[in-house]
């Protein structure tokens, strides 16, 4: 509605009719009645009168306009959040931006705001010009996901999270080519994951985690190869895990944990070689890893149980130890892999777990201690892994305790230093071993006492001055000694190194 006057008021009007007086005091009498009745029309024919008179040369930046306008209600339907007024230039209503050419709403920011019993309007598919939409972490929206949403084309974020929605992702979601995040989590969305969200091919973020969704994970994720966040947690996802996700190479974090899913961890997924520290979360399902995976990232981080086949339930694998799963690490310590059926074994592995990167053998035995490895106390764990003449694999898993040698009763060590045991840090000094009975020595090893690194595994050791130390203080040395019968005896020096 448009308020004017018809009437005239130049000179022609002179003398033959009102007097001009008469005539403007009219005029002002009618636009006072016409912007009265204006006042009194409905809210959405003053927006429109308002949009159009304050936005000049820009039909979509009105038309943007009118739609907020006339969807404030559904989102704030208390009020008192939002500030969209038809008093107000649009520029400076809360949670807008504006800009292109010629200007339009590109974002609608909302993160946080309280929009308590309010819902997600369907017109909000018509402002295709908006590039982030967050109503996200108010608490307060009720009601479904729009399918309009399906039709803003330019979106790259979208953050609908922790609020009360219900009902299924929208499949048109899958419209939205240009999303980079999609934030759903925290919601109350249920039904499956539409396979159109694998049409994201330019999705970084996608966040489903704590809703009641249902279903299978579709493999069409896997088209999703910019993806470096993938969280289903908390969810109620059945059926196994596609090995498509094995495609997903960029992914730093893959959370499927506290979900229904089950069977084998597909070998597929050690492909993930850009997963970050437990970024592989599996827990709370009924899952298992393949014994030949389980040592290899990023399987050894999921605690998950080796699968065992249920065809060969008969077959029975035990790992025997001698002399014993408690030993000195001085000596040595075999484990032997006893298989119920021998004639069934293709071949053997033994592996230290977890994170043991190397084979340590290959036969039916493994044989540790002594002078090779460990050199130090402490408790490990070995996994023997059996290969079937089928191709079918079973593991065991074996701890042993070494503990430290017991000392020698009857051989003594102490130290010679040489020049002096206070000498410049500039000058070469000579720590030497004396043993009580030389002649049962195997071994030497000297250390800085709290150092990390042997020093020598002679009797001597020499520290030269032109090397180390390069600084004035006191050091104190250690020197252990292994005898044959694997007990050992140590001595420790303090040297004062002082300034030159």
């Amino acid at each position: 509605m448009i308020c004017t006057y018809t009437g005239t008021t130049n000179r022609t009007m002179h003398g033959k009719g009102r007097p001009s007086i008469w005539i403007a005091s009219r005029a002002v009498v009618l636009l006072t009645a016409c912007l009265l009745a204006v006042s009194l029309l409905p809210s959405t024919v003053n927006a429109q009168a308002t949009c159009s008179t304050l936005i000049s040369n820009n039909p979509g930046l009105v038309s943007d306009c009118e739609t907020l306008l006339a969807i404030r209600d559904k989102l704030d339907p208390t009020g008192g959040s939002l500030n969209w007024s038809a008093d107000l230039w649009i520029g400076s209503w809360s949670g807008l931006r504006l800009g292109g050419t010629p200007t339009r709403v590109y974002e609608i920011h909302l993160f946080r705001v309280p929009l308590k019993g309010g819902t997600i309007p369907p017109e909000l598919g018509t402002l295709t010009n908006l590039t982030k939409l967050d109503l996200g972490y108010g608490g307060g929206l009720t009601g479904t996901i729009p399918p309009e949403l399906g039709n803003l084309v330019n979106l790259q974020r979208l953050y609908l999270d922790s609020q009360e929605l219900s009902g299924p992702i929208p499949s048109e979601l899958g419209n939205l080519i240009e999303l980079e995040l999609l934030e759903l989590s925290n919601n109350k969305l249920s039904g499956e994951i539409p396979p159109e969200l694998g049409n994201l091919t330019n999705l970084q973020q996608l966040w489903l985690n704590y809703n009641d969704l249902s279903g299978e994970i579709p493999p069409e994720l896997e088209n999703l190869t910019k993806l470096d966040h993938l969280y289903l947690t908390s969810n109620k996802l059945t059926g196994s895990i596609p090995p498509e996700l094995g495609n997903l190479t960029n992914l730093w974090q893959l959370r499927l944990n506290d979900n229904e899913l089950s069977g084998p961890v597909p070998t597929e997924l050690g492909n993930l070689t850009n997963l970050i520290p437990n970024g592989l979360k599996l827990s709370g399902n009924d899952l298992c890893v393949p014994a030949s995976h389980s040592d290899l990232h990023p399987f050894n981080g999921t605690n998950l149980p080796i699968c065992t086949d249920d065809n060969e339930t008969d077959l029975e694998l035990t790992i025997s130890v001698s002399p014993s799963v408690l030993v000195p690490h001085t000596e040595e310590v075999t484990l032997t892999a006893q298989v119920s059926d021998p004639t069934q074994v293709a071949s053997y592995l033994w592996k230290r777990v977890p994170n043991g990167a190397h084979d340590l053998s290959t036969t039916g035995s493994l044989t540790l201690g002594g002078a090779k490895w460990p050199n130090s106390p402490g408790n490990r764990t070995f996994r023997v892994t059996i290969t079937l003449n089928d191709g079918t694999q079973i593991a065991a898993e074996q701890s042993i305790a070494f503990t430290n040698p017991p000392p020698a009763d009857d051989v003594s060590v102490s130290i010679s230093v040489s020049p002096a045991t206070s000498v410049p840090h500039t000058e070469t000094v000579t720590l030497t071993a004396q043993v009580s009975d030389p002649s049962r020595v195997a071994s030497y090893l000297w250390k800085k006492v709290g150092g990390k690194y042997d020093l020598s595994t002679t009797e001597a050791l020499t520290l030269y001055g032109h090397k180390w130390p390069d600084s004035a203080g006191t050091r104190t040395f250690q020197v252990t000694v292994t005898l044959n019968d694997g007990s050992q005896v140590t001595a420790d020096q303090p040297i004062a190194f002082t300034n030159p």
